[in-house]
C-alpha cells in the first residue's frame, strides 16, 4: 500500500513517473524509459489480458468475448489497450488525473479509439448506472485502505451486468485473525453471486473447493 494519502500520491506518480508508479521497475522510471522498455511494459499488459480472457474461456465460458468492459484504476492504459482490441467499447476509470492523462496519449499513440476514460471517486458516480460485462482491476485495491476498498468493490459489483464476468485482484495476509480484502470479497461473492468463481485463484491454477 502507498504511505499517507493514496489519492494524492498516486496523482504524484501520474505527473511525476507514472510508468514507474504502475510497476515498481527501475526500468520504467521516467529517466529510464527506452523505447524498449515502454514496449516491454505494454507487452506485459497484452499477455495479462490474454492470460484472463484463457482462464474465463477455460473455467465459464469457452466462447465469452467482452463487448463492454470497465478497467478500475487504468493508470496509463496498460490493459484498456489490449482490452479494446477485444471489445466494442471500453471504459477506464481512475482517481488520477494525470494517469488518464497519459492513457489517452497511449491510445491515440495505438490508434485506440473505442475508449472513454472517466476520473472517478468512491461512489463510482461516473459510471451513472452503467453495466459492463466485465469488471477488471488488477494491482489496484492493495493500494486501498481495507475499509475503503470494502466499500468501493461493493458499489463496483453493482454495475456488473447479468452473466458478465468480474476479474479482480486482491493480496491476502495468512492469518486467520486479520481481516483482509480477500477474507471479505470470499464472503461477499459467496452471499451475493451465486456459482460465482474466484478467478485470480484460477488464474494462478489454486481453485477452492467451497467455489466449484
Amino acid at each position: 500500500m502507498i504511505d499517507g494519502n493514496t489519492d494524492r500520491e498516486w496523482e504524484r506518480f501520474g505527473a511525476t513517473d507514472p510508468y514507474y508508479g504502475v510497476f515498481p521497475d527501475q526500468k520504467y522510471r521516467k529517466g529510464n524509459l527506452t523505447p524498449n522498455a515502454k514496449e516491454s511494459f505494454f507487452k506485459s499488459g497484452e499477455e495479462h489480458i490474454a492470460k484472463v480472457m484463457a482462464s474465463i474461456r477455460k473455467h465459464l465460458d469457452s466462447s465469452y468475448a467482452p463487448r463492454k468492459p470497465l478497467d478500475f484504476g487504468c493508470g496509463v492504459g496498460r490493459l484498456v489497450i489490449p482490452l479494446a482490441k477485444l471489445a466494442e467499447h471500453v471504459v477506464g476509470i481512475d482517481i488520477s488525473e494525470s494517469m488518464i492523462a497519459e492513457a489517452k496519449k497511449n491510445c491515440e499513440s495505438a490508434s485506440i479509439t473505442n475508449v472513454t476514460f472517466l476520473r472517478c471517486d468512491d461512489e463510482l458516480s461516473q459510471l451513472l448506472g452503467e453495466k459492463y460485462d466485465l469488471i477488471h482491476s488488477f494491482i489496484v485495491f492493495q493500494q486501498l485502505p481495507v475499509r475503503r476498498g470494502e466499500a468501493i468493490f461493493k458499489r463496483l459489483m453493482r454495475h456488473l451486468d447479468d452473466g458478465g464476468v468480474c476479474v479482480v485482484h486482491f493480496t491476502y495476509a495468512k492469518s486467520s485473525k486479520m481481516r483482509t480484502p480477500i477474507s471479505w470479497i470470499k464472503s461477499y461473492i459467496k452471499s451475493y453471486i451465486p456459482l460465482a468463481k474466484n478467478l485470480n485463484n484460477l488464474i494462478k491454477g489454486r481453485v477452492p473447493s467451497r467455489f466449484l
